[in-house]
């Protein structure tokens, strides 16, 4: 992979993994240690992904799955999607 799409690819994961730190914390407004109660998830693994050293894309599932309302769930994908689209017009 040339150093570009590597490049694109890390700023792609750290947006959306900063986004879903945003989500948990301000709209749907739980903590890391609820989030891996929910999910039996160590927190260690819920912050490496929030802090984009993971990119694991079953996490964006998880996040989704938080959502208690619909309007949660358009705020969740419709952000996401923002920022895949951004991404790909900006290569």
């Amino acid at each position: 992979m040339d150093k570009y799409i590597k490049d694109h690819q890390l700023e792609f994961n750290f947006l959306v993994s900063s986004f879903c730190a945003f989500f948990r914390k301000k709209v749907v407004k739980i903590t890391l240690n609820e989030m891996s109660e929910t999910y039996d998830i160590p927190v260690s693994t819920i912050a490496n992904f929030e802090q984009g050293r993971s990119s694991n894309l079953r996490f964006i599932y998880l996040y989704l799955t938080l959502c208690k309302t619909q309007q949660q769930k358009n705020i969740f994908i419709n952000s996401v999607s923002g920022i895949l689209e951004r991404s790909y017009h900006n290569d």
